[in-house]
């Protein structure tokens, strides 16, 4: 095989398991420790050899894609908690959450700016507004009206 070759090392409980590659020539992989080398140590070994598996690439990116099903099965969505997967099926992806937009204030400040203005302000809550900030009524209303324009492209994307 021509080009990159790839290496798999499965790692369980913090001790190297498994190690397989798509490299012919690679009968021993040398990994180091760095972690467990004190400085000024010069007795410590670094070295660690491993045989490796010769595999085709094909068959790493399989046992890699388990692998991620396996990790999305034991995860739950950081923004709203729920499941990644169920029986083998993602059911959640965390990427297209809306949820996820809650902790953004960029898409929050304009959303609630935007839903004050759409339930509407009475004329003494624009007035003290108004004198609060040293603005003026019509100063207010665009306030309201460019933070409806700033969340207007988030409307599809955010729900609650």
């Amino acid at each position: 095989m021509a080009g990159k070759h790839r290496v798999l090392i499965i790692v369980s409980g913090g001790l190297v398991q498994e190690i397989y590659t798509t490299d012919p020539e690679a009968v021993n992989i040398v990994l180091i420790d760095w972690d467990n080398i004190k400085e000024g140590d010069v007795t410590a070994s670094p070295w660690v050899d491993y045989g490796s598996t010769i595999m085709p690439s094909n068959q790493i990116d399989d046992m890699l894609q388990e692998a991620e099903k396996e990790h999305a099965r034991l995860r739950t969505c950081e923004y709203c908690g729920r499941a990644m997967v169920k029986d083998g099926e993602i059911i959640h992806d965390e990427s297209k959450c809306p949820k996820k937009y809650w902790l953004r204030n960029d898409v929050q400040f304009p959303r609630l700016l935007a839903e004050i203005n759409a339930v509407g302000l009475t004329d003494s809550q624009v007035m003290a507004l108004g004198h609060s900030m040293d603005l003026d009524s019509e100063q207010i209303g665009e306030l309201l009206g460019r933070a409806e324009k700033s969340f207007e492209p988030w409307k599809k994307k955010v729900v609650l």
